[in-house]
């Protein structure tokens, strides 16, 4: 329906008959205007319903989602998904660090750096990358 704008005749519905329905057809020369009309209807419908299922899994998705709550100080893992020319990546680690937060600068962008590297420059980068860093015990 949505591509051709009318309901398919599809096997099993030719096999067991569907009920009658006379559908007041355009002319013709009206034809392209109606389906045009039709679809943008139907397309339209589409997006809505779109916005309320993604809404229903946004909602689904926020009952369990936590974001991580970093303080400056925190050790973290720091995510960074690079392939690395002449490796295979089945086998590497993508998280790399222990990487210190030196400032939140609002709720979801910290500014980090590694501490056993002091020559190199601070970074920015988002919560969703970083993890609290865990010592071995």
């Amino acid at each position: 329906m949505l591509m051709f704008g009318r309901q398919l005749n599809l096997p099993p519905g030719l096999a067991r008959g569907y009920p009658p329905r006379t559908p007041e057809l355009p002319s013709r020369l009206d034809y392209p205007v109606w389906l045009q009309a039709r679809l943008r209807d139907i397309h339209h419908e589409v997006r809505e319903h779109a916005g309320a299922v993604a809404l229903r899994q946004k909602e689904r998705y926020d009952v369990r989602a936590k974001r991580p709550t970093f303080q400056p100080g925190d050790r973290v893992w720091l995510y960074q998904p690079q392939r690395q020319s002449g490796r295979t990546p089945k086998l590497d680690c993508w998280w790399n660090g222990p990487w210190t937060i030196l400032s939140l600068i609002n709720d979801v962008t910290a500014r980090i750096h590694q501490p056993d590297r002091p020559r190199c420059r601070p970074k920015t980068f988002h919560v969703d990358r970083l993890a609290p860093y865990l010592p071995e015990r």
